[in-house]
């Protein structure tokens, strides 16, 4: 496999798995909220 295309894969498993994580603690933090009786952004 060429460099280039190592380099490729490894720039999209980087961002999935950024995305992944964003993803996850996003509902996360809504199932935290809706047990909290929150509606809307926590306002701190």
């Amino acid at each position: 496999m060429s460099f280039a295309l190592k380099l490729v894969w490894s720039l999209l498993g980087v961002a999935g798995a950024i995305a992944y994580g964003l993803i996850i603690g996003g509902v996360i933090r809504k199932v935290m909220a809706r047990i909290q009786g929150r509606i809307g952004p926590p306002v701190y």
